[in-house]
């Protein structure tokens, strides 16, 4: 019987996950256990109890004696099937009274975030689920509080790095969830069930694969059955152990051997001796004057000088025969775009494969891949932000034939639901929707026009470019009307409008009655806010002062508007106590999070206008 544990941060969204798989497998014979809720089935108490009175040392003990006792009725109901002592769906009164006899597939179990992976032994398969917003932390309502002594965002991050490391070394697989992802999607469903084919893309191995041989034999068997094309050994990242261990279980026309350490190089050239491997080179070593490579690539990019200029250093390189990998840093959208005109001119043989520190090119990647011979994706940390995760990569493959694109186009938008909640409308329409985040400076600089060319015809755009869409497109009278454009459409020409005011106004209406109102930042949301509410106070972050008149004692319903409170002073007074924080951020770091957990006010999120603003500029793209 497989066992299945499910491994991830507070959060994360493991018991909405369980849920989805439910309905994906329903056709299957799959037990799903949620610890959480085992517990309190068994003791008849409730979580917060328990915190409240066994502090979080007496839970973990609960926890892991739960467990256990749930790993030894699996068990017992195993010898027991195995020896056919009793009729299926009987009780075994004689050895665990109560304990019910199935012969299900799998076992799927939700583990809490605190519990120690050390103690889920080596007969589970571990996946760890992971989420994008991790990093930034979650302020939680309705979850015990593990250290009320310090703030809720505090207390999730200090325990955020240990329980990293110890997800990282016991994951027998990794899966990165879309953020917002909250219903059936069948690109998660394909995962679940194993069910990819012509996955194609090359992955990099890494040492967190090799926690035993039996399970990566498992793991790279079934990612050989999805049509994965190449695994990648690096010499820096992996022992020379680990490499022939790889060795000698994949197919070795499925392997390509990286060269990366200067100092390993003797060594790893044996390798290519012994078992004839396709092999990658770096340009930086020099020439390489032992065997002809296969691929021959390029990593660094010297301070100051251009992409462009970078590339010409594969001049030098006249076999036609020999790949061309270009990694380099690629810091703008003039950068990106010299890196695709070099990888155009020859395209069968050339790859491009943008580098930044934050992941910002995954949808470039994506964009290109089937332009190109060599495309990589990961599906945990991988050897790089920028390649596409397993799921984002599946999903792009089913829809990769259309020549337009959809995007949420800002600054940041690594955590936008967007792409989640708008992409059924255009997978209807075989349309790909990506996240990409442009500055500003790049939006002035013509990043809207280089995105143009390559197929964007959606998008919906957020701070800080609200403005600057209003500039470049004809608005219709929604959006002039509030000097701002959030939803575009290219119809030979870009045609814009701002759906900010229907999502803000169904909000306002579900919340009812608001009494004095105060609204702390604002930014390219007050002429929304100002048309809804005009008898609002509005207040500065940055300066913490009233925009115009004396402001309010104390309100009792605060719209947060703004960003991260700062170290100037720029935080509400401290007289206010509004009853309600209505918070125009979605997010679940957000600052009015914090604040109305300070306060001890209703917290209302900003998922409702956005639900909603999303619906009407689905509307406008339908109908436009």
């Amino acid at each position: 019987m497989r066992r299945v544990a499910f491994i991830g941060h507070r959060g994360v969204g493991k018991t909405t996950f369980l849920g989805r798989v439910t309905e994906y497998l329903k056709d299957k014979s799959i037990k799903f256990i949620d610890l959480d809720q085992e517990i309190t089935n068994r003791t008849g108490r409730s979580l917060k109890d328990i915190f409240l009175e066994d502090k979080e040392v007496g839970f973990r003990k609960l926890e892991l004696d739960v467990f256990q006792t749930i790993d030894h009725e699996l068990n017992i109901n195993n010898e027991v099937l195995l020896d056919r002592e009793v009729p299926l769906d009987k009780e075994v009164n004689n050895k665990n009274p109560g304990f019910r006899i199935q012969e299900p597939q799998a076992v799927f179990l939700i583990l809490g975030a605190g519990f120690d992976p050390r103690n889920i032994p080596e007969t589970w398969e571990v996946i760890w689920l992971r989420r994008a917003s991790d990093a930034g932390g979650r302020i939680f309502f309705d979850r015990p509080r593990l250290n009320a002594n310090i703030p809720s965002l505090q207390e999730f991050m200090e325990r955020y790095q240990q329980r990293q490391i110890a997800y990282e070394n016991r994951a027998d697989q990794v899966l990165f969830l879309d953020e917002g992802l909250e219903s059936f999607d069948p690109i998660e469903r394909a995962f679940v069930r194993e069910e990819f084919q012509n996955l194609s893309g090359t992955m990099t191995l890494l040492p967190s694969h090799f926690h035993s041989e039996l399970k990566f034999r498992r793991w790279t068997h079934s990612r050989l059955q999805w049509g994965l094309q190449h695994f990648e050994l690096r010499d820096d990242l992996l022992t020379f152990e680990q490499m022939n261990l790889a060795l000698n279980i994949v197919p070795k026309e499925r392997l390509i051997l990286s060269f990366r350490d200067p100092l390993r190089i003797p060594q790893t050239f044996l390798l290519i001796k012994n078992y004839e491997l396709l092999f990658d080179w770096p340009l930086e070593f020099g020439p390489c004057n032992v065997k002809k490579p296969n691929i021959i690539s390029l990593h660094r990019r010297e301070q100051g000088v251009s992409l462009k200029k970078t590339l010409e250093q594969f001049e030098v390189i006249k076999d036609s025969e020999i790949l061309l990998k270009a990694a380099l840093p690629t810091y703008n959208f003039h950068d990106l775009d010299s890196g695709r005109r070099w990888q155009k001119e020859q395209p069968s043989r050339r790859s491009f494969l943008p580098h930044s520190t934050e992941g910002r090119w995954v949808w470039d990647r994506l964009l290109a891949s089937s332009e190109q011979p060599l495309n990589f994706i990961r599906e945990g940390q991988g050897s790089g932000p920028d390649q596409p995760t397993l799921l984002q990569w599946a999903r792009y493959r089913s829809l990769q034939n259309s020549t337009n694109f959809a995007a949420v186009l800002g600054d940041p938008v690594s955590h936008s639901r967007t792409p989640a909640e708008q992409g059924p409308f255009f997978a209807k329409r075989k349309i790909p929707i990506f996240a990409i985040q442009v500055q500003k400076k790049e939006w002035e600089e013509g990043a809207l026009e280089s995105l143009r060319s390559r197929g964007l015809a959606f998008a919906a755009v957020t701070a800080p470019l609200k403005h600057h869409a209003l500039a470049q497109a004809t608005c219709d009278s929604k959006a002039l009307n509030l000097q701002a454009a959030n939803t575009l459409i290219w119809k030979s020409k870009w045609v814009a409008t701002n759906t900010d005011l229907v999502g803000f106004k169904k909000a306002i209406e579900d919340i009812g009655e608001l009494g004095i109102v105060a609204v702390w930042g604002g930014g390219g949301t007050l002429g929304v806010i100002k048309t809804v509410l005009p008898q609002a106070h509005l207040y500065s972050q940055r300066t913490g002062s009233p925009r115009f008149g004396n402001g309010v004692e104390s309100p009792d319903t605060v719209i947060w508007a703004a960003g991260a409170m700062t170290m100037n002073g720029s935080a509400p007074p401290k007289t206010w106590r509004p009853k309600r924080i209505f918070d125009l951020s979605y997010n679940e770091n957000s600052p009015g999070r914090a604040y109305a957990l300070e306060k001890g006010s209703i917290y209302i999120s900003g998922l409702k206008m956005f639900n909603e603003q999303a619906a009407a500029q689905r509307r406008f793209w339908e109908v436009t």
